[in-house]
């Protein structure tokens, strides 16, 4: 049974639409009866209705939904994401196939190719800028010779096509005469540009998104586009879904007055469905240890008291929750770390670091020698090395007759030496400017086509976590532990997610971990536009929660002081809390069982205990 406004949403006839849909309101639902009514009342031919998302299992989703609905077992409406339907649109007309989209090591050789035919003797890292202009375009080139692309060439050269290719854009104009789009909010500036030449002139577009819920402009996403949808259509119509089906009162209030500090925005009145008032705590621990400790054994009450409930633990980078998974799994906690946000202990500049770390407080163990020996290049054979340990100064002398590589290894020892006097945070940092390491991820970045911007936030994030350790021992222990286990997804009722992640999920009762500014909003995070994005996505968080939502701050981070995120004011969570009142209050709830809890973990990675400070 739908409600008024998701009625009007499904029944809207033809010409341009914007359906701003709120969380838990229904959208996925609206969308579907969307084509059935076009289908069904408007007999529209299912050949001629084009459904995009954003995701390939978010189309299967539709997909099925629909078949679901309309009782059927296949159908001709067309679901799929953009990159989907523009390769098909070169495909067509420019005989592509799925061999020609190139990526990673295979742009990472073309790239090689170009260089050595230009005569270019700098490695790709140390090209001047006429050098990197001539090899961008010989590139090019290159690709268009050997017929390929990569996904950012399906935008452009879809674009260029239909522009310039009258009939191939009528081909398709007659092909597709209503368009569904899931997530406006998420749309590329190229993408919106195709989408509006295939609309045209019919403009039966039919948007459905939350510009509340834009969270995606690290990827290119353009909020603007959707708040700028009723300037491009005049006479679009416009529909809010204004219930909220998941979150009770008090969530849904706490969200509702975060998001009115944002400008950019439309505005919106988003109601409650449910009658109940729901609970909303924050809660404020000296640092992560006692905030894990609580959490555990908080999770654990619950699930006793609501054992078919699910529990959603959520963090604003992955680093965040590795306390936390470390203590789930002493306590045996099951949960589930579904998007692979532990993977970073598993991660290889985590275990190059880590084997920095480990032979300049404890050992050169072979292992960890022939890991990093050449992160950077230090001209190191393996030949030779069969010991279990390394004895660094026997092995200069060795070299002694290769000045650059004997000169290296003495450099590496003193470096080591200094490391070893260092604390964790600062032996991070030197380990990447000092000794050359980010340089070589730099340059393995650029020889593979990975995202450099993917590698800092690790080693960010890495030395972030190492601000909880007080000494290099424990935190070289606390990254040996064995990865594998915290890694381990079950299917527990007890997710973990990054705030990305989590976006499209609902949980009974969530968690936040280290609420703290800095951290949300990041403190990368500079100028109007970036905060805007920095509470849209604590926005987004929030409105994960059903029934009831604690929120975490710590006051300290190693030698660091934090403090609450302004976001609490803002979405007065403090006056919602049973437990908090002011950002200076701190929390006296921990029972027995998880002070014991944290003591012990405090103590098994040698960081000193509540009591002995």
């Amino acid at each position: 049974m739908l409600n008024q406004s998701q009625q009007a949403a499904a029944c809207h006839g033809s010409g341009p639409c914007l359906v701003i849909a709120g969380p838990g309101s229904g959208k996925t639902t609206v969308l579907t009866e969307r084509i059935c009514y076009l289908v069904e009342e408007l007999h529209i031919p299912e050949e001629q209705i084009l459904v995009v998302t954003f995701t390939r299992e978010a189309a299967r989703e539709m997909q099925n939904r629909y078949l679901w609905k309309a009782k059927a077992k296949e159908t001709k409406v067309t679901f799929g994401t953009f990159h989907r339907i523009f390769f098909q649109i070169l495909k067509e007309a420019k005989g592509y196939q799925t061999d020609d989209i190139i990526s990673g090591n295979k742009k990472h050789k073309l790239l090689e190719t170009c260089r050595k035919e230009l005569g270019i003797e700098a490695s790709l890292q140390e090209l001047s800028e006429e050098e990197e202009a001539l090899l961008k375009d010989a590139f090019e080139a290159k690709k268009e010779k050997l017929h390929l692309l990569d996904f950012d060439d399906m935008i452009v050269k879809c674009r260029k096509l239909l522009s310039e290719n009258q009939p191939v854009l009528e081909k398709w104009r007659d092909r597709f005469q209503y368009f569904l789009v899931d997530e406006m909010q998420d749309m590329s500036d190229g993408q919106y540009e195709i989408l509006r030449m295939l609309a045209y002139p019919r403009n039966n577009l039919y948007m459905v998104g939350d510009d509340d819920q834009a969270i995606y402009g690290f990827r290119g996403a353009n909020p603007s586009i959707m708040l700028g949808f009723p300037k491009d259509y005049p006479d679009a119509r416009q529909i809010v879904l204004h219930v909220n089906y998941r979150c009770r009162k008090q969530i849904l209030g706490c969200a509702m007055e975060l998001i009115s500090h944002n400008k950019h925005r439309f505005a919106k009145e988003i109601q409650s469905a449910s009658g109940k008032d729901g609970r909303v705590e924050v809660k404020n621990f000296e640092n992560p240890m006692t905030e894990a400790a609580y959490v555990v054994s908080w999770m654990k009450k619950r699930k006793e008291q609501y054992p078919e409930e699910t529990i959603g633990v959520l963090f604003r980078n992955r680093m965040q929750a590795l306390i936390l998974a470390e203590q789930c799994k002493q306590k045996e906690v099951q949960y589930s770390f579904t998007d692979n946000g532990s993977s970073l202990l598993c991660h290889w500049i985590t275990k190059d670091i880590r084997s920095y770390l480990r032979m300049a407080y404890d050992t050169v163990y072979r292992e960890d020698f022939l890991l990093v020996a050449n992160k950077p290049n230090r001209g190191i054979s393996r030949y030779g090395l069969d010991h279990r340990y390394i004895d660094l100064a026997g092995l200069a002398l060795e070299y002694r007759q290769d000045a650059a590589t004997y000169g290296k290894l003495l450099e590496l020892q003193q470096n080591l030496t200094l490391l070893g006097k260092m604390r964790p945070y600062a032996a991070i940092n030197f380990i990447r400017k000092g000794m050359g390491y980010e340089g070589f991820v730099r340059e393995y970045a650029t020889k593979s086509g990975m995202d450099m911007d993917v590698y800092l936030r690790v080693m960010e994030e890495l030395g972030d976590l190492s601000k909880d350790f007080p000494d290099g021992t424990s935190f070289v222990e606390f990254l040996l532990q064995d990865t594998e286990s915290v890694a381990k997804t079950t299917k527990a009722s007890i997710c973990f997610h990054t705030y990305h992640g989590a976006k499209g999920l609902e949980f009974d009762r969530v968690v936040l971990l280290d609420v703290n500014d800095g951290i949300t909003p990041s403190k990368r995070a500079e100028g109007e536009t970036a905060l805007e994005e920095e509470r849209r996505m604590f926005y987004v968080a929030l409105t994960r929660a059903k029934k009831e939502l604690v929120i975490c701050t710590i006051e300290q981070r190693g030698n660091e002081l934090l403090y609450p995120s302004r976001f609490l004011q803002e979405s007065n969570c403090y006056a919602s809390s049973d437990a908090s009142a002011s950002s200076n209050m701190r929390s006296k709830t921990l029972d027995t069982a998880s002070n014991s809890s944290s003591e012990a973990m405090l103590s098994r990675i040698g960081a000193p205990s509540a009591s002995s400070l």
